[in-house]
């Protein structure tokens, strides 16, 4: 919450992009560590927030570090957030001095071989005539801000390595057809089981009750 990162986030509203919450917290906390004021005051000043950049209610979050329970869910619930997680991660979280990975190509072909197992096996939906697939990149992250385009080229390299058949516009364009598939990806209910990329699985291995 910073006039830069206000700047930015109505730059990307104008541009067509859907924002979504995230922590808003000091130093990216994870909500489960809050007191139930802190996360309804974290919650209510971040919507309130985002509403006045975009002019309407905020539908989407990603809780820090995809994690959560049935105390946090709820509260997201009672915000109207829906949670939505991540099929594949560039593991570039924002991270001082080494800031680039030596592995971003097999870490993407590895992780969308897993992907292409589960569109396979009928786990993600369809939404519009394509399946949407989630992919997270961090853009404090300067390394990845200044390589975004190579990241998208490796995306679409590994998808077609891998066999993931990509969509005629690999990529949205269209904020509500954005919408629609990000919203058809969230997480429906605390008891869901989900899957992560990478180690997030094995950190977490199920969210917490």
């Amino acid at each position: 919450n910073s006039d830069q990162g206000r700047a930015i986030m109505q730059r990307q509203h104008a541009e067509g992009h859907l924002l979504g919450f995230h922590s808003a917290t000091p130093h990216h906390t994870n909500h489960r560590s809050l007191t139930d004021e802190e996360l309804e005051q974290s919650l209510t000043q971040g919507c309130a927030i985002l509403a006045s950049i975009t002019g309407a209610p905020t539908l989407l979050l990603r809780p820090p570090f995809w994690n959560y329970d049935k105390r946090t869910f709820s509260a997201y619930q009672r915000h109207d957030l829906r949670v939505l997680l991540t099929d594949l991660s560039a593991n570039d979280g924002k991270i001082w001095g080494y800031n680039f990975s030596l592995r971003r190509r097999s870490n993407m072909v590895s992780q969308l071989s897993q992907v292409r197992e589960r569109i396979a096996a009928g786990e993600l939906p369809a939404v519009d005539g394509v399946v949407p697939v989630v992919v997270t990149f961090h853009d404090l992250n300067r390394y990845t801000a200044r390589h975004a385009r190579e990241y998208l080229q490796i995306l679409v390299d590994s998808a077609h390595q891998t066999g993931v058949r990509l969509a005629k516009k690999p990529f949205y364009d269209d904020t509500a057809q954005l919408q629609r598939a990000a919203l058809a990806r969230t997480v429906k209910d605390d008891a869901q089981p989900v899957q992560l990329p990478g180690v997030w699985n094995w950190i977490w291995d199920h969210n917490a009750d």
